[in-house]
């Protein structure tokens, strides 16, 4: 599944976990700056200690935030090295499997081994288990090498193509490597969010019963 990094949740607006970290700070800030509404919710267990914890995980919030941007660029990245490698090793591939066919059309068992018929696999497991077969299996077999050389395919040229399959197999573990920090970055990230989310809004529901100023209210962020 695709993630945005500033959503959460099934929501779609570009800052929408900002503006929910933003919004935490302004009230838990406006508390302390505040006698008269720090004295109010004091009264109801809100003592400054605990709305300094407060702030505490909502810089956790920030930090947090901040490190699944990055996993989610890296494997942005990462993504990208796969596919641009993934091209190159399949352009020549293809290639080679279209002489391949010509040279062994008459070999039933190069033909097996080589997996020369049928359609392409897709995915990316199967693609290389696929492709490195062909190479592996070409290139491990002296009679095969020498008809493929019949077509201008040298030692060199042949490694140089397997080379490119190792590209993709480095990408791919890196791109599974990066996509695993990034769906883990980011189930850290909503775990501390919904953390601060239960607070404030336990904390703004409180904050109804404890302060009757609207102006306060408001400076907390609640619509009266």
């Amino acid at each position: 599944m695709d993630h945005n990094y500033q959503t959460r949740k099934g929501e779609t607006m570009p800052s929408t976990i900002e503006k929910e970290i933003i919004e935490a700070e302004v009230a838990l800030q406006n508390t302390l700056s505040d006698l008269s509404i720090q004295t109010a919710m004091s009264e109801y267990g809100y003592t400054e200690e605990r709305i300094t914890g407060a702030l505490a995980v909502v810089n956790e919030c920030k930090d947090l935030s901040n490190r699944q941007k990055v996993e989610y660029a890296e494997q942005t990245g990462a993504s990208s090295e796969l596919k641009n490698a993934r091209s190159v090793c399949n352009d020549a591939y293809i290639k080679s499997l279209t002489i391949a066919r010509i040279a062994f059309k008459r070999n039933p068992t190069a033909t097996e081994a080589l997996e020369l018929n049928g359609e392409r696999v897709r995915n990316i497991a199967g693609w290389i288990s696929q492709v490195d077969a062909f190479y592996k299996n070409l290139i491990g077999n002296d009679e095969w090498y020498a008809e493929m050389a019949k077509f201008g395919y040298t030692p060199e040229k042949l490694q140089i193509e397997q080379q490119y399959l190792q590209n993709v197999i480095d990408a791919n573990i890196k791109h599974t490597k990066e996509e695993g920090e990034a769906q883990k970055a980011t189930q850290d990230r909503d775990a501390k969010l919904d953390e601060l989310t239960e607070w404030i809004s336990d904390y703004k529901t409180v904050a109804t019963v404890a302060l009757s100023d609207n102006q306060l209210l408001e400076k907390l962020g609640i619509k009266v």
